[in-house]
């Protein structure tokens, strides 16, 4: 095998991981090309089947860019985790309570920008 500085893989998000194999798929083809590696059985996941898609004021994806940058995690991610804390029943919650206040403070921050619009609606 090719001597080279490789990170700590068990350390990385599978986004770096998928960046840094990416980066590198020149030397790793090479390896398995000259046997460097042994062939192992895999079970490859299922693929998704659902793809919902909607749309929504370019404020409120912003809103969702900085909340995922906060977490720490994607776009796709984040919707995802806070959508599904909403479907399940409390006790199967998997977004923080922290995220779950963080989620209520830019709903009604939202709330308090809207509703002057729907107030002069309303009254017209």
């Amino acid at each position: 095998m090719t001597e080279r500085n490789e990170p700590e893989f068990a350390n990385m998000t599978d986004a770096e991981l998928a960046e840094w194999q990416y980066a590198h798929k020149d030397e790793l083809d090479a390896e398995w090309e000259q046997g460097d590696y042994e062939p192992v059985e895999v079970e490859l996941a299922p693929t998704f089947e659902v793809t919902r898609s909607f749309r929504l004021p370019v404020a409120d994806a912003r809103l969702i860019d900085e909340a995922a940058e906060r977490a720490g995690t994607s776009r796709s991610e984040w919707i995802r985790r806070t959508l599904l804390a909403a479907a399940r029943p409390s006790t199967e919650t998997a977004i923080s309570q922290a995220d779950l206040r963080r989620v209520a403070d830019l709903l009604r921050s939202a709330e308090a920008l809207v509703e002057p619009a729907v107030g002069e609606r309303r009254a017209s």
